[in-house]
């Protein structure tokens, strides 16, 4: 049972850093393929934009739901 919970905890504290691992890995599938600076090297993008999005949308995911949307 302990066992269990660690490795759930780790898994929520480690969840940010996904997207930086698959933006590591997966470097110039990024930068070549769903970088949407792809059209324009002198930005030197490399793929940049598609992991701020993907830290965004990680982020956005953890934050709690305020009374105050509706």
């Amino acid at each position: 049972m302990k066992k269990c919970t660690v490795i759930i905890i780790l898994v929520l504290f480690l969840k940010p850093v996904f997207p930086v691992l698959d933006y590591a890995v997966n470097n110039d599938y990024l930068s070549k393929v769903l970088c949407i600076n792809k059209d324009k090297p002198e930005l030197k993008c490399y793929g940049k934009c598609h992991l701020l999005k993907e830290l965004a949308k990680a982020s956005e995911e953890d934050r709690p739901i305020s009374s105050d949307k509706k």
